[in-house]
Parts: C-alpha cells; structure tokens; sequence
C-alpha cells in the first residue's frame, strides 16, 4: 500500500503504460467506453482534490485518473485518425503534402524524418508518418515538401521490432515512400522559424562537441547530449534500439528530468508552496 500514499508518480506512470497497451489492442468502441469512464474519473477526482482541505494525499487518485485520460486517449484519438484517413491507402500510391517535424535519422545512406500529412490525394489531412528516403535528402525541419508517395503500414516493415516501436511511440503509423526521390519538391522552407533556429544552435553546440572530443565519441556525446543522431553510424543506432537503449540518442526521460529540476528550483526561489 505504500506505493499509493508515497510513490504515487511511480503508480501513475505503470497506469499510463497500461492504459497506452489496452487503447492499442482494444476495439475502438470499447476503448472509447473506456475513456469516456477515464474522463469521468478524472473530473470527479478534481473536484474532491480542489475542493477539500486535506488533499495533498489524495493527490494519487488524481493522478491515477490523469494517467488512464491521457494513456487512453492519446491512443484513441491517434487510431481513430489513422483508421479513417491512411487505413484506406495502404499498399497504394497517394500524392501528400508534408511538413517535416524533425529529423529522427539522416546520413548518405538514407533517411528517417518524421513528418505531418497535411494534405492527402487533394484533401486537407492531419496525420503523423515517418518519410523514409534510400538517399541523403535535403529537406530539414519545418520544411513543406510536395510528392509522390508509396504508403506503407508501420506493422508490415521488415526492418526490427524496435524500429518499429520507435515509430509507434511518435504516433506515426504509415510509412510514406518516395515513387521518384528527384520528383519531391520542396514548397516552403522552414528556415528562419523557431524551431530551425534552435535546431542550428543545437547542431552548432554538437559540432562544438564533436571537434573537442573527436572521432566516434564525439558523435555520439553529441547524440546522448543533444539528441543530434546524423553522424553516428547506422549499426550503432541499431543496437542502442536493439538493447532498448536508444531513449538515450533521443530528447527525452533524461533531458525532461534536468528541465524539471530547473523549473523546481526556480520555483523554489520564488517562495511557492508545493501545491
């Protein structure tokens, strides 16, 4: 019982695993039951946490019911999209409108570049999908790229199990191909943007890194600490998603940690109490 009055962080986070698990293999009519019952929860909670004195530890009941809203409901709403809107393409070609949203992996041998659909066979779309090219592409973040594409279910790549679930865990569950690689064409740059501008200083400080500490172990303390993957070698990215690892080349836990200490910290000394 201790876990609920004292870890209830660590509850939360095995619920919103679980929740995440049950909204992917559940039939869409009951997971909508179930997080329409989330939501439900999630209300009442509130209301017992802002409405009574001593809530503080009944904050878990809170979180409990936060976990299991946003576990199921991303998934849902992320299934319910993608059914209706690339189900019906799969294994067919498809014009698309793509805007890239970041740049999961690029070398000389190919490409990964997570993207958003805004726009399918002429008709305005919003759905995540991985672009995936065989060649070096120009295109970096926040660019608008029209083409031709093959589209492809992330459930039938051959490539390994962890590619896979890196995929997933984007929300991305279509491949998009290029017919011809020469043929995309790009509409609008994303240079000048917020985000192409602190995706330059973050390459600018991996480039830092990389000419202090040289060689292989400059790449990838660039990776681990920036989350830059360009220059690593595509085997080494393999075996850290083999080994389950490869949270660590990525912006995530380990970053949102440090990020969180500094808002705690700063928080601190602005004398607010903990709620």
């Amino acid at each position: 019982m201790a876990i609920f009055y004292k870890r209830p962080l660590a509850l939360a986070c095995l619920v919103l695993i679980s929740c995440t698990v049950l909204a992917a293999v559940l039939p869409l009519v009951l997971c909508f039951a179930f997080l329409v019952a989330a939501g439900a929860l999630f209300l009442l909670a509130l209301v017992f946490f802002l409405r009574r004195r001593s809530v503080y530890r009944r904050l878990w009941l809170l979180l409990l019911a936060l976990a299991s809203l946003l576990g199921l409901g991303r998934v849902f709403l992320e299934r319910y999209v993608v059914t209706g809107t690339l189900a019906p393409h799969v294994g067919s070609e498809v014009t698309a409108v793509v805007t890239v949203k970041e740049v999961e992996y690029r070398s000389a041998y190919g490409s990964s570049l997570l993207v958003e659909i805004e726009a399918l066979n002429g008709e305005a779309c919003d759905v995540v999908a991985v672009l995936q090219t065989d060649v070096l592409t120009p295109f970096g973040l926040g660019d608008r790229v029209r083409g031709a594409f093959l589209v492809n279910s992330t459930e039938g790549e051959e490539s390994d199990t962890s590619s896979r679930s890196s995929y997933l865990a984007s929300g991305a569950y279509a491949l998009l191909v290029p017919l011809q690689h020469g043929e995309l064409q790009l509409m609008e740059s994303g240079n000048g943007s917020f985000a192409a501008v602190m995706d330059d200083y973050r390459y600018r400080l991996h480039n830092t890194l990389t000419d202090a500490v040289g060689g292989s172990a400059g790449e990838l303390l660039g990776a681990m600490l920036l989350g830059t993957r360009n220059g690593l070698d595509r085997s080494v990215v393999r075996d850290f998603r083999r080994t389950g690892l490869s949270h660590l080349l990525a912006i995530s836990g380990l970053h949102l940690a440090i990020l969180a200490g500094i808002v705690e910290w700063t928080l601190r000394r602005l004398g607010l109490g903990k709620r």
